[in-house]
């Protein structure tokens, strides 16, 4: 079981790692992975993202700062200082040989969910309704807004870098919400999708308990590893995790859901949604693939700290 599962997820592994190493450059990672360079200190400042919480927000960032300090520890920063500036605000000094993978590193809210999924098929009443208020109101038809030769599974469409904000932006009116399922969650891939035309996937999530499977909270560890295969992260689910891991297969694959496929979803974006074939049981997986130790490290030190708070970005490096 362990090896299928390993397959599974390892589609979605060179997409979890863009959190590990996006904004980074070719030669920003291979200085990275360079051991003769001796530790300097750096600054960074970091502040909420949003200013709804004014009561909370200097808790939010104590908490935030004690996330940080694991998972910079784990990457092996060395004299870590943290000051709370106008409550809202941290600014974090440190040592470090690899400067340049600390701010994807505290970037990253390190929320990792695992949804099941609603198929087009058991959508698509829904689908043709919205498309035909579209028609009539806005003089728009789905296939203006998305492409659907790219409609299968739980992918709803694919849709252009320039139009996500259209439809997202439709997506909040009343009248069409309405039209959709409570449980219904829609979330965009990660990153535009090659093969569906360089556009970005829309797919349909399942919200509420009978569709969370997983979250951060259920991994119980996980380790960096290497072997003559490659790169992997081992990760170990907690004795729940494990149980409702198991039975959500079962319940996709004995008692027969409308979707065959998961969905894995990290910091709110699809990083994968693999189908299950079988019933997964054991409580480990490996996630594999082409990255290199210092990204399976960061994935892991990511993954073994509590999610943020309340997200924060970089606003200054020095």
């Amino acid at each position: 079981m362990r090896k299928f599962l390993s397959l599974i997820i390892a589609v979605a592994v060179a997409a979890v790692v863009f959190i590990a190493y996006k904004g980074l450059t070719s030669s920003q990672k291979e200085s990275a992975e360079s051991a003769d360079v001796q530790p300097k200190q750096y600054v960074v400042e970091m502040e909420l993202l949003s200013q709804a919480y004014p009561t909370v927000a200097r808790a939010a960032v104590e908490k935030n700062a004690e996330v940080y300090r694991h998972r910079m520890e784990q990457m092996g920063c060395e004299n870590i200082t943290f000051e709370i500036v106008d409550d809202n605000r941290l600014r974090i000094a440190y040592e470090s040989e690899q400067p340049e993978l600390v701010k994807p590193l505290l970037e990253s809210t390190g929320c990792l969910v695992m949804y099941n999924t609603i198929s087009l098929q058991e959508l698509m009443p829904c689908v043709e309704a919205v498309d035909a208020m579209l028609r009539e109101v806005y003089n728009l038809s789905f296939n203006d807004l998305f492409d659907m030769s790219h409609s299968y599974g739980c992918i709803v469409g694919a849709v252009s870098e320039s139009n996500m904000q259209l439809i997202n932006d439709y997506l909040k009116r009343d009248e069409i919400r309405s039209m959709l399922p409570e449980d219904l969650f829609l979330a965009w891939s990660y990153k535009p999708e090659k093969w569906a035309g360089d556009k970005h996937l829309l797919y349909a999530l399942r919200w509420g308990e009978e569709g969370v499977i997983l979250g951060s909270p259920d991994i119980k560890n996980t380790t960096a590893n290497a072997n003559s295969d490659g790169t992997y992260v081992e990760v170990v689910l907690t004795e729940d995790g494990a149980r409702r891991f198991e039975d959500a297969t079962a319940e996709v694959v004995i008692r027969g859901r409308s979707s065959t496929q998961l969905a894995i979803v990290v910091d709110g974006k699809v990083v994968a949604a693999p189908s299950v074939a079988s019933i997964i049981d054991g409580g480990v997986f490996w996630i594999t693939g082409d990255f290199s130790i210092q990204g399976a490290e960061m994935l892991s030190a990511i993954l073994n700290s509590s999610p943020v708070a309340v997200p924060m970005g970089v606003v200054s490096e020095k």
